[in-house]
């Protein structure tokens, strides 16, 4: 899925809904994330899992850029085994 972007100036407070599992994303900037009990201070490249469904704080000590991603689905699916009777006893293919 594509990531949300949100433009943040220098001393803006910005409030986001957020849900656990995101990840939030320093574009450029320094931020300072509040989200469930804990802060955080991103910098560009840094990210950070939110840890809870709810409101995500972001500050901006100069003008920054959040990134916003909620995972694919389908991208964090491991391969699950499908069995194939025609291979024999114990045959596993994997399917990725």
């Amino acid at each position: 899925m594509t990531p949300t972007r949100h433009c943040v100036a220098a001393g803006q407070l910005l409030t986001l809904p957020a849900r656990a599992g995101q990840l939030a994303r320093c574009a450029s900037g320094v931020l300072w994330l509040t989200a469930g009990d804990g802060d955080v201070v991103l910098r560009p490249g840094d990210s950070y899992p939110v840890p809870a469904d709810g409101p995500l704080l972001v500050e901006a000590a100069d003008q920054g850029v959040l990134l916003l991603e909620t995972p694919n689905a389908h991208a964090s699916r491991r391969p699950r085994p499908l069995r194939y009777p025609g291979l024999g006893r114990g045959a596993v293919w994997v399917l990725g």
